[in-house]
């Protein structure tokens, strides 16, 4: 059953008062409203208790994407210090970013996520609350 996973909020930054952005502007405001149709998602809380990477599991195959399991939007938000993600896309490269505390990321073309792990911050335990979604 699809369903529907939807971004909506509004990136809001404002200089300090007395001063302005090199741009000149005195503010800059970023609307989101995302809305994608997803034929698999999961939602997955993993506690990193060891320093080693922890694999998260991608929706498996739908009709849309037979290849394999992938994912196209991703949601993480740590309970904890810093963690490492690291995610490969279907163009092939590993990318290691830095979860502290959110981390959304949107693949709507033909390059979604075909593998992610998460990495702690060594020996200190930390929740990752983890959205997958294919769509």
């Amino acid at each position: 059953m699809a369903t529907t996973y939807t971004l909506n909020a509004d990136a809001l930054t404002a200089p300090q008062s007395g001063s302005t952005f090199s741009s000149g502007q005195p503010v800059v405001d970023v609307p989101l409203n995302e809305v994608v149709t997803l034929s698999l998602s999961s939602t997955q809380t993993i506690e990193l208790i060891g320093d080693s990477p922890v694999t998260v599991l991608l929706p498996g195959p739908s009709s849309a994407n037979p290849g394999g399991p992938q994912a196209n939007c991703l949601l993480i938000k740590i309970v904890g210090p810093r963690v490492k993600a690291t995610i490969t896309t279907a163009d092939g490269a590993a990318q290691v970013i830095p979860v502290d505390p959110l981390l959304i990321l949107n693949s709507e073309g033909a390059s979604p996520i075909t593998a992610l792990t998460l990495t702690r911050t060594p020996g200190v335990d930390t929740f990752a609350y983890v959205f997958l979604g294919q769509i």
